[in-house]
Formats: C-alpha cells, sequence, structure tokens
C-alpha cells in the first residue's frame, strides 16, 4: 500500500500535502512515504483505518488499486465516467461497495484484466499486475492530456 501512494505521489509531482493526518503505524525512518502517504490522504486519494492504522507495508488488493487509481484520475480532473461490463465475472458480487464503479472504470480503461473469468477484487496484486497497471494508467492518462 505504501509503494502504490508513493508512486502515484511521484507522478503527481511529489505535492506537499494540505493537511497532514497521522496515521499511528507510519515509519518514522522514511519520510518521503510518511509525506506521499499523508498527501493522498488529504486530497481524498486514501483513508486508513479505522484503529488509526495506514498499514503501510500491507499488501494491496486489486480493488483498493482500482480505487486509488480511479481517485487519483479524479484529483487530475480526468473523466472517470468510462464503464467495463462485471457481468462477464463470477465474482462480481465479491466487489466491495466503495469499489464497484473504480473496477467497472479500470476494466473500461483497460487497466485491469481479469483472471478467466473472474476479477479476484479482494486479492493481493501481483507485481506484473501493478506494474501493467502503472503503465496502462500512465498510457490512459497521456491519451487524455
Amino acid at each position: 500500500r505504501g509503494v502504490v501512494v508513493k508512486a502515484l505521489w511521484a507522478m503527481a509531482g511529489k505535492p506537499e500535502p494540505e493537511h497532514k493526518e497521522e496515521f499511528i503505524d507510519l515509519p518514522e525512518d522514511d519520510e518521503e512515504l510518511v509525506t506521499a502517504i499523508q498527501w493522498a490522504s488529504s486530497c481524498g486519494l486514501v483513508s486508513g483505518y479505522k484503529s488509526g492504522k495506514y498499514k503501510p507495508s500491507e499488501p494491496i488488493i486489486r480493488q483498493q488499486m482500482a480505487a486509488m487509481l480511479f481517485r487519483y484520475a479524479r484529483y487530475e480532473g480526468f473523466d472517470v465516467k468510462a464503464k467495463g461490463n462485471l457481468k462477464n465475472y463470477t465474482d462480481r458480487s465479491d466487489i466491495t461497495r466503495y469499489a464497484v464503479k473504480p473496477m467497472k472504470w479500470a476494466l473500461g480503461n483497460h487497466l485491469i484484466t481479469g483472471r478467466k473469468d473472474r476479477l479476484e477484487p479482494l486479492e493481493n496484486m501481483t507485481r506484473g499486475e501493478f506494474a501493467h497497471m502503472l503503465k496502462a494508467f500512465h498510457e490512459y492518462r497521456s491519451n487524455l492530456s
């Protein structure tokens, strides 16, 4: 989760956060990561857990990644109305409510692909999937700019 936020923060030009939300589990020895998480929180890309933690070293699941990219696209002012069709995926009901629109958007813009007939929204992303999504998002951004 921390790596994803750091990548988005870098794409945004490493801006300073508007406010500095204090999560109780941010590493004291990684100032860039702390700043990136605070920035992402201040502009609505991420939120922490009810426990007051962000859990930066926890793996990111597929629907979380779609949601972060969706929110980042909206942050940049891009049209986020594109919708993919979830009907072909047998596990579409596994998508958590907050992530339905972002998953449709990610599918519609070819940022995420299924694993055969499943989206596996609650499964951890692989490094390859993460790289694919960032590359596809970069192409998405380039086509809209």
